[in-house]
């Protein structure tokens, strides 16, 4: 009967043992407290010597995340784990002999404290050291990061993210993702690389990948860019009008915090840097610095002025003096292109120097000047110089030095005008009249002169229009030689109004003995004015050969001179030039004047020398 006893006694503590108990009671004392883990997967020793009858008090723990308790691997005594919320007293968990004599509670937790009681089976104490450890298996349910999407508000703008907990996507990249997610959206405002830059602190990587919105948004199809520990900066290419999402996940659970920045491109600009209009020397003054690579003419980053030149001239563009870097400069007569001029080192009115200066002739228009530097390792701040020469008027007031007789005849004097910008051009003459041609008719001598302008710049010119054979009042009457009919040999020197000069002049100046301008000569074939008052031993003749009928003048001057002798028709213009030469003191000349080569009709000749000119007329009877 002993033997009996003894063995059922057994079979009843072993049957004891593997049922199921309630949990102790929530009389413990506290040992100690301590943080829950904040990685998913991270066993956490809470304490390595805590008594049956003591309790752990743990703080911090995350809402929905699934937390384990375990005394496993200690066999000091056989434990038992009952879990109380440290608030309301409610029990969490319990468990007894999950592994061998010791035991794992897991349990779900609503955010508040607990007390991880530890006791001696049956639910006793016990002085001896045991371990207790905590392990957070999964973190809260994660929110879907779809649902909040941060937008950028443009170029760069920067944003900061905080990542703590579980995540909702893992996966998308050759990294494991557990960790809390963070998406952006960032519409691209044209095509090309754009520069994401992540700053980031929390001790472990976080990722960044990107995708369309037109793709979704969901917890597959994202692309890859990095991994990044603290910072680093990856330039994705971007289409121009379309939006994006950027997601950041974090490799751990743990907390991190950082910001991300996405940069534009420099987009080269289709507009200058500034506008001016040149009137005058001035000044602009910029900087490279910041800027972008508008141009293609170097490999820099530059800027673009648009000036307007107004008067045609010659221009100086220059940095001389403007600039302490290698600069360079670009004419252009279109924005980035049809290069007119460039310039690297100017001497810039010295030696060598880093400094640019263009100078060239230009017309009315629009032109670009692009400061560039020598290459894209240097730029900064400059003072780019504008100044110009405009470009003078040429004008010429025709005919010159016109000669009008004792026949009041009216003359046009044009002004002649090339140059400057190359009109429209405003004139104004001496007479007031505002035209490009006048008529005058004087009683004197008179010299006319014009002022043309085009409103960059202004020329004036001249010209002499030369009365001879008048008389009386203001020079109001003509002087004549009046050739009696059958009585050639008694002439008579008259001055008479303008309205009698028909009846004398009809055929005008007539070399066989009619009527002529201007007073009686001795010889009615000599055809001269004063012509012997040129000095001892000079005079000029003029005089028809009956042979031939062609005139020729002599003359024989008191000095050594340059002779020059033109006839002019009565409009003042220069018909032909009959002689040019050398004439030697004393010598007789004589010069031959061909019919042949003018039309009948009254000219006008001239006699020139170094010292004096002689004026008449000739007259030519086919």
């Amino acid at each position: 009967m002993k033997k009996l006893y003894t063995l059922l006694g057994m079979l009843g503590l072993i049957a004891f043992s593997t049922t199921s108990i309630a949990q102790c009671a929530n009389d413990n004392v506290q040992f100690g407290t301590s943080t829950a883990p904040t990685n998913v997967g991270q066993l956490v020793t809470l304490t390595t010597c805590i008594y049956g009858g003591e309790y752990r008090l743990v703080n911090n723990m995350q809402a929905g995340a699934v937390y384990r308790l375990e005394t496993c691997g200690d066999t000091d005594f056989d434990t038992q784990i009952s879990v109380y919320n440290a608030g309301t007293g409610a029990l969490v968990g319990y468990n007894d002999d999950a592994c061998g004599l010791q035991s794992i509670v897991t349990f779900t937790s609503d955010g508040s404290s607990i007390r991880a009681s530890i006791d001696r089976y049956f639910c006793g104490n016990q002085n001896s050291c045991m371990t207790l450890r905590i392990t957070l298996v999964s973190g809260p349910n994660a929110s879907n990061p779809c649902d909040d999407i941060t937008a950028l508000s443009g170029c760069g703008a920067s944003v900061n993210f905080s990542l703590a907990g579980s995540g909702s996507f893992n996966n998308n990249g050759p990294w494991n993702t557990p960790g809390a997610e963070q998406i952006y959206s960032f519409t691209a405002p044209f095509s090309g690389g754009y520069e994401i830059e992540i700053n980031h602190s929390g001790g472990f990587y976080i990722d960044l990948f990107y995708r369309t919105t037109a793709s979704g948004c969901s917890g597959s199809g994202w692309t890859y860019v990095d991994d990044i520990l603290s910072s680093a900066t990856n330039t994705v290419n971007l289409v121009g009008g379309t939006t994006y999402y950027f997601m950041i996940d974090d490799e751990n659970t743990s907390g991190s915090t950082g910001s991300i920045v996405i940069n534009c491109p420099c987009i080269p600009s289709a507009t200058p840097d500034g506008m001016y209009t040149y009137n005058g020397p001035f000044t602009i003054s910029g900087s490279t610095n910041g800027e972008c690579n508008d141009c293609s003419l170097r490999p820099s980053d530059d800027q673009i002025h648009e000036i307007e030149i107004l008067c045609d001239g010659t221009y100086t563009f220059e940095t001389c003096g403007g600039a302490n870097w290698d600069t360079y400069l670009y004419l252009t007569s279109t924005f980035c292109g049809n290069v007119i001029a460039s310039n690297d080192d100017s001497p810039c009115g010295g030696g060598f120097s880093l400094q640019s200066s263009i100078t060239t002739q230009l017309a009315p228009g629009t032109y670009y000047v692009t400061v560039e530097a020598y290459s894209s390792f240097s730029g900064g701040d400059y003072d780019l110089s504008v100044s110009g020469v405009l470009t003078p008027i040429d004008v010429l007031v025709t005919p010159q030095n016109h000669i009008i007789d004792c026949v009041p005849i009216p003359v046009d004097l044009f002004a002649n005008s090339t140059g400057g910008s190359g009109g429209p051009y405003t004139y104004l003459w001496s007479t007031g009249e505002t035209t490009s041609s006048i008529s005058v008719n004087p009683n004197v001598t008179t010299t006319y002169s014009v002022t043309v302008a085009d409103g960059c710049t202004e020329t004036t010119s001249s010209t002499t229009v030369t009365v001879i054979n008048r008389c009386g009042n203001n020079n109001q009457k003509s002087l004549i030689c009046h050739v009696p009919s059958g009585n050639g040999g008694n002439p008579q020197t008259i001055c008479i109004s303008p309205n009698a000069l028909n009846a004398h002049l009809a055929t005008l100046w007539d070399l066989h003995g009619g009527d002529y301008c201007g007073p009686c000569a001795s010889n009615s074939s000599i055809i001269t004015t004063d012509n012997e008052n040129l000095g001892d031993n000079s005079f000029i003749r003029a005089r028809m050969n009956t042979n031939d009928e062609s005139i020729e003048i002599s003359y024989r001057l008191a000095y050594d001179s340059d002779v020059r002798v033109e006839i002019y028709d009565m409009t003042g213009a220069l018909v032909e030039v009959i002689h040019q030469g050398n004439a030697e003191e004393g010598q007789l000349y004589d010069i031959v004047v061909n019919p042949s080569k003018f039309t009948t009709g009254v000219y006008i000749y001239q006699f020139i020398t170094n010292v004096e000119r002689h004026i008449d007329k000739l007259q030519f009877i086919h």
